[in-house]
């Protein structure tokens, strides 16, 4: 029988855990590409297509994944009911009409890669234009109630609207399982409808998909 000395059995230890968390650290930065079609592809493959401007670039960090994405609507079906009260109880029970669609402008916060930072005074600037004739917008189409939702918290004393946190992460799972450039909406009808758009958006691209929407029963 051999005895190993303590010291060295406190070495060896040493160089497992070392091994072990190496490898552990390796993986978790481990990146998979997956182009429009969700297909894997090589990560020169993805930077190629992603210069080529025909995609935007979504992000999950969580699972080390990056994806391309071409179609920037997505339409479905989600528990409406089980939504509006989440936010009901997030936000002021009064902002929130169940009888009406519900247009949430989503913004990711400080994840990964994505560029959307924080909110900079540029950024600010051009809310402080543009808000305004987003709701005046939506009103003329539908009256709907209009919530601004965060992954995380927000200072709410540098922008322009008050932001609310994501609860326990109902929008992020439910619409946005990839985190895109800038601001995301998705607006939910009474009826169990959905209509999403990933990334940087023109109050247009509300307004259309509003009235794309409202015509769904």
């Amino acid at each position: 029988m051999i005895i190993v000395p303590k010291i060295q059995k406190q070495v060896f230890l040493f160089y497992i855990l070392f091994f072990f968390s190496l490898i552990n650290n390796t993986y978790s930065q481990t990146k998979i590409f997956l182009d429009a079609k969700g297909n894997p592809i090589s990560e020169q493959e993805f930077s190629i297509a992603a210069k080529s401007q025909r995609y935007i670039v979504g992000e999950n960090d969580s699972l080390g994944i990056k994806k391309l994405v071409a179609n920037r609507v997505e339409e479905g079906k989600t528990n409406a009911k089980k939504i509006y009260a989440a936010m009901a109880a997030q936000f002021e029970s009064n902002s929130i009409d169940t009888l009406k669609p519900l247009l949430i402008i989503y913004y990711p916060g400080k994840v990964g890669s994505n560029p959307s930072k924080e909110f900079s005074e540029e950024a600010n600037k051009r809310w402080r234009k543009n808000h305004e004739d987003i709701e005046t917008q939506v009103q003329k189409i539908k009256k709907s109630s209009i919530l601004y939702v965060c992954k995380t918290l927000v200072d709410s004393n540098e922008t322009v609207h008050n932001w609310n946190q994501d609860p326990q992460g109902i929008i992020e799972k439910e619409f946005f399982k990839y985190l895109y450039p800038g601001l995301s909406f998705v607006i939910i009808t009474p009826s169990n409808n959905y209509i999403s758009f990933f990334g940087e958006f023109a109050t247009e691209t509300i307004v259309d998909c509003l009235k794309k929407i409202k015509k769904k029963r």
